[in-house]
């Protein structure tokens, strides 16, 4: 392959169509080419040179050409150093900071209708870009034949300004700001669709696994249920056979009794035992759950009755005490306003005239509050005895409730010791019943 510097690919730009260097390269003709198949001759230096300018355009004309420029950071070599009049100024002589300015400047991006319509058909379902109300959809820019309608359509449809794109015949043109706006777009419409897919993908993977276990589920269910009723019905079988056996075991024996001492005899005696000391246990048990009954029904209603009656004296007293209080502090304000009054009186010299006016009326008011002040005064020495006397009431009742509470100690003590009792009799009475009901065949005969 014949390689070019690129001093000589410059001027072709980026995905240059290089066609008309293939057809600036003649090719070979069926003489020559027959020549070679019979003569066998070596291609030529000529041959050969034209054969890789051959290859080269037509592999140029596949891909998209990338160039690379090296700009050297600094002229000592060193990896530490940066250069930066020097980058700029390689930059400025090979011309990368104006075509950098003209491709801002201008429309750098260009796309065919078709691919226009085909890529960014997406960006009318994002509601950051599409203009709002939905005139132009999807469906209307598919049923347009002309592909330059269809691209004038899709972007009067998207809030994009129209500064930063042009329209043409066969493409489009783009400002970088207008693309990258339309990517982002894209980009954001394309997750959302693929979140959706992938979610309804895991949904139906995870809905089979579901329906599996459920199977797997409800397999095991039926297994161990099964398992779980064979072992009841092996273990009920079991104890059904041993509960046959024990009653034919206890039918002989009540037949070797019956044949032994007779069996009349035997059921009277154990009959009336039963009913005595039944009847007995009954009225105990009876009376005893009376007791307990009634007393906790006593100490129930004692206790509430009693606190009751406290809650409402408390309550009483709590309101009595916060009304003294209140009525106390009124007088105590009467008697502060009498004595400053007295102060002003004491305060006004003799020898003026409207002083001795004023003297007379404050000497008259403060006699009145002098007067005012005994009241109060009396008036506290009476609540003040009357706080004694509460207090004392509250002791007594105090004491009463303590009595109380002693005497409810005492009858619990009391029904403890008569529930004993009751234990004991109910003891003997159980120890009764149990003796041995048949007498001995002996007597019987000597009776007989």
């Amino acid at each position: 392959m014949l390689y070019l510097p690129p001093p000589l690919l410059g001027p072709l730009g980026h995905g240059a169509n290089l066609s008309h260097f293939a057809s600036a390269v003649p090719p070979r003709s069926r003489r020559t080419a027959n020549r070679r198949k019979r003569g066998g001759r070596q291609p030529t230096l000529a041959s050969q040179f034209k054969q890789s300018l051959n290859d080269l355009v037509s592999g140029i004309n596949e891909t998209a050409v990338h160039y690379v420029r090296c700009i050297k950071p600094n002229q000592n070599a060193s990896s530490s150093e940066f250069d930066m009049q020097g980058v700029h100024e390689q930059l400025r002589c090979q011309g990368i900071l104006e075509a950098i300015r003209i491709a801002r400047a201008a429309y750098p991006n260009r796309l065919v209708h078709r691919e226009i319509i085909s890529r960014y058909a997406f960006c009318l379902y994002d509601d950051s870009l599409a203009k709002p109300g939905g005139a132009v959809t999807e469906e209307k820019i598919r049923k347009t034949s002309d592909a330059k309608r269809k691209a004038e359509l899709l972007m009067q449809a998207l809030n994009l300004d129209t500064s930063t794109y042009q329209i043409g015949r066969t493409k489009v043109f783009f400002r970088r700001v207008a693309l990258e706006e339309m990517e982002a777009s894209r980009g954001r419409v394309v997750d959302r669709k693929l979140t959706k897919l992938q979610a309804a993908v895991r949904r139906m993977i995870y809905r089979k696994r579901f329906v599996e276990m459920r199977v797997a589920a409800i397999t095991v269910q039926a297994r161990g249920r099964a398992f779980s009723a064979r072992r009841s019905f092996v273990r009920l079988r079991a104890a059904l056979i041993r509960i046959q056996c024990v009653c034919r075991v206890i039918n002989a024996r009540k037949e070797l009794y019956r044949r032994r001492y007779g069996v009349a005899a035997t059921k009277i005696q154990t009959r009336i035992r039963l009913v005595i000391y039944r009847g007995k246990y009954v009225r105990l048990r009876a009376a005893a759950i009376i007791v307990q009954r009634e007393a906790r029904r006593y100490n129930a209603m004692r206790s509430y009755v009693i606190a009751l009656k406290e809650a409402k004296e408390e309550a009483k007293m709590v309101n009595i005490v916060n009304r003294l209080q209140e009525r106390l502090a009124e007088e105590m304000k009467c008697r502060e306003a009498a004595e400053a009054r007295l102060a002003e009186v004491a305060a006004f010299p003799e020898d003026d005239p409207d002083g001795a006016t004023t003297l007379a009326r404050l000497s008259m008011s403060s006699a009145a509050s002098e007067e005012d002040g005994d009241d109060s005064r009396r008036r506290v020495k009476e609540l003040e005895a009357q706080v004694k006397e509460l207090e004392a009431s509250l002791a007594r009742k105090d004491d009463e409730l303590a009595q109380t509470q002693t005497q409810l100690q005492e009858r619990g003590e009391q029904l403890a010791e008569a529930q004993v009792q009751l234990a004991a009799v109910e003891d003997g009475g159980t120890a009764r019943i149990a003796l041995r009901p048949f007498p001995r065949r002996r007597r019987r005969s000597a009776t007989r």
